[in-house]
């Protein structure tokens, strides 16, 4: 008959110290682990979501404009319209995010600027701050257009789009 090399308390006690060691070990990696970011992330959107005065304001509008004139629309928003807004600063303003597509005969372009609140907005376009402001140089190019923008708050972004 062997003889147990282990007495049986020190077995017990190598068991417990190798769960535990593997314990640490799993729970350290994870915290180094990029899911745990993103966890640590989710916790603090919810923090954010109990706190309204956190989220941003965006402004979105629409327009239409013919295939042969988007160019040129494009060209007027991006080198003159956007780049003015962003040198005034208005205060509370964010930033603007210019979208295109072609649908049909038509390109749509949308526009989604940002701000710290609904007050910041009203800085921006006054007391009637649903009301499309829309500059004179490029309503010619315009089939269409939203008259009023949309103001929707934010309430989440993945934690890629937030850097």
């Amino acid at each position: 008959m062997k003889k147990n090399l282990i007495p049986r308390a020190g077995f017990k006690s190598i068991c417990l110290i190798s769960i535990l060691s593997l314990f640490f070990v799993s729970f350290r990696s994870t915290l180094s682990h990029p899911t745990s970011k993103l966890m640590k992330h989710q916790a603090d959107t919810t923090f954010v979501a109990n706190d309204p005065t956190a989220f941003k304001v965006s402004r979105i509008w629409h327009g239409w404009t013919t295939k042969e004139d988007a160019a040129s629309f494009e060209k007027m928003l991006v080198k003159e319209i956007l780049p003015g807004i962003e040198r005034n600063k208005p205060k509370g303003y964010l930033g603007v995010q210019l979208l295109k597509r072609e649908v049909a005969n038509e390109v749509e372009f949308t526009t989604i600027m940002w701000f710290e609140s609904i007050e910041a907005v009203k800085n921006f376009a006054g007391e009637d701050y649903e009301k499309a402001h829309i500059d004179p140089k490029v309503a010619s190019l315009l089939l269409r257009y939203d008259a009023t923008s949309a103001h929707l708050q934010l309430r989440y972004t993945t934690p890629t789009l937030r850097q």
